[in-house]
C-alpha cells in the first residue's frame, strides 16, 4: 500500500478478506491522502467516520498477505486528520481496533454497537466549520 509499511502479525484477531478488499484499501489510500492535502487549511478541521470499522488488519485470502484496513489506513493519512470517529459492532474486531488505535492515536473516538443507533454520537463529537469524509462499507445490507 502506498506510503504505509505492511502490517505484522500482533497477535489479535485478524479476519480473511479477498483481493477486491485489497484493491478498495489501495484506492482509499490515494484518496484520504489526496482529501487530506487539498483539505488541509480550508476547513477549521478534517474529520474521519468509518461506521463498519472492522479490526484494522486483515489477511489476504489465498497468499495470507497483512492488509491494512480503512480505520489504521485514516490513522496513517499523510496529513492527519483532527478527528477520527470508528464504530464496529462486533465486540471482537472493536476490541482488536482499540487496542491497534491506541498504538497510534489514543485520541480516536470509538464505539461499540450498532453504527445505525451509534451515528448520532458521533455526529454530536464533530464541530461545527468541520469537513468530514464518511467510509460506509458495511459487510451488508447494514446501513439504514
Amino acid at each position: 500500500m502506498p506510503d504505509l509499511p505492511c502490517p505484522q502479525d500482533d497477535g489479535l484477531y485478524i479476519s480473511e478478506i479477498g483481493l477486491w478488499s485489497h484493491h478498495k484499501h489501495v484506492f482509499l489510500t490515494k484518496y484520504l491522502n489526496a482529501f487530506t492535502t487539498s483539505m488541509r487549511g480550508k476547513w477549521e478541521s478534517l474529520h474521519y467516520i468509518d461506521l463498519f470499522a472492522g479490526e484494522g488488519i486483515t489477511r489476504l485470502k489465498g497468499s495470507g498477505d497483512l492488509q491494512w484496513g480503512s480505520p489504521l489506513i485514516a490513522a496513517n493519512a499523510r496529513y492527519p486528520f483532527d478527528g477520527i470517529h470508528v464504530c464496529e459492532k462486533n465486540k471482537r474486531k472493536y476490541e482488536a481496533l482499540k487496542k491497534r488505535l491506541e498504538l497510534i492515536r489514543p485520541d480516536v473516538q470509538m464505539l461499540c454497537g450498532d453504527a445505525n443507533r451509534m451515528v448520532d454520537e458521533i455526529i454530536q463529537k464533530i464541530p461545527d466549520n468541520s469537513l468530514s469524509l464518511a467510509f460506509l462499507d458495511p459487510y451488508g445490507l447494514h446501513l439504514d
